[in-house]
C-alpha cells in the first residue's frame, strides 16, 4: 500500500511515517501548506497512491478534499476542530469517493464509547472531563464532542476541558445518582495509538466504494 500523507512534518505525521516504515508501507509526504511545487508533485504522483491520509489541519480540508475528488482517491480525515461547512463538505464527498472520518483513531477509545453508550441512563447525571496538552486548539476536544454525540446530546450533559503540560489525551465520563457514582476513563499513553489506527483506516478504505466510514466500521468488522 502507498499512502499520500498530508501534514507529514507534524507530530502525528512523523509518527505515521515511522509506523509505516516499520510495516513496509510507502508514504509520499507533503506539508500542510501546499506550494506550487508540491501541487505539481501531487499531480505527478497521485496516480500511484492507494489512499490519502490527512494529518494537516482543518483549514486545509476544503483544498485537500477537492484534490481527492479530482483524482478519485479514498480520503482518511484525521484532523479535528472542523467547522459546520467542513462537515457538510465531508458528507457531500461521500457520494463520489470513500471517506473515513473519525475524531479519534484509537481502538481503545472507540470501545470506550461503546461502554459509555451501555451505561447511559436518564437516572444518572452525567459529566465529561477531558484533559489535553496546553497547545491543543479546540476545547472541548473532538473526542469529547463524540462522547456527547454517543450520549444522544443530553441537555443536562456537562463538559469540562482542561489544558496543560504534555497530556496526550484523557477522557473521563462520570455517572452520578443519589447514592452511587460510576466513573469510566480512557487514557492515551502514547500518540502511536492514533497513528496505528489511522494506518488501519487507510488499509480498511483502499478497497471500499464511495461512502462515509468511521472507526465504528473498523472496530466492528
Amino acid at each position: 500500500m502507498k499512502i499520500l500523507l498530508l501534514g507529514a512534518n507534524g507530530k502525528m505525521g512523523k509518527m505515521v511515517q515511522d509506523c509505516c516504515k516499520n510495516q513496509g508501507i510507502t508514504t509520499i509526504c507533503v506539508d500542510p501548506t501546499f506550494s506550487k511545487t508540491q501541487k505539481q508533485q501531487l499531480d505527478n504522483e497521485c496516480k500511484n497512491v492507494d489512499v490519502v491520509l490527512d494529518f494537516s489541519n482543518a483549514d486545509a480540508l476544503s483544498e485537500n478534499i477537492d484534490f481527492c475528488l479530482k483524482n478519485n482517491l479514498p480520503y482518511v480525515v484525521a484532523t479535528t476542530n472542523h467547522t459546520k461547512q467542513n462537515l457538510k463538505k465531508i458528507n457531500k464527498a461521500k457520494d463520489n469517493i470513500a471517506v473515513f472520518f473519525s475524531p479519534n483513531f484509537s481502538f481503545g477509545f472507540n470501545l470506550f464509547l461503546q461502554a459509555i453508550k451501555t451505561l447511559n441512563r436518564k437516572i444518572f447525571d452525567v459529566a465529561i472531563i477531558e484533559q489535553h496538552h496546553k497547545s491543543k486548539k479546540d476545547n472541548p476536544s473532538g473526542s469529547a464532542k463524540q462522547i456527547a454525540k454517543t450520549m444522544e446530546d443530553r441537555e443536562d450533559l456537562q463538559i469540562y476541558g482542561i489544558r496543560g503540560g504534555t497530556e496526550i489525551g484523557t477522557h473521563t465520563v462520570l455517572f452520578f445518582s443519589e447514592n452511587e457514582k460510576i466513573e469510566i476513563t480512557h487514557t492515551a499513553q502514547n500518540r502511536i495509538v492514533f497513528a496505528q489506527g489511522a494506518i488501519c483506516a487507510c488499509q480498511f478504505l483502499q478497497n471500499k466504494s464511495k461512502g462515509l466510514y468511521s472507526m465504528k466500521d473498523l472496530v466492528d468488522q
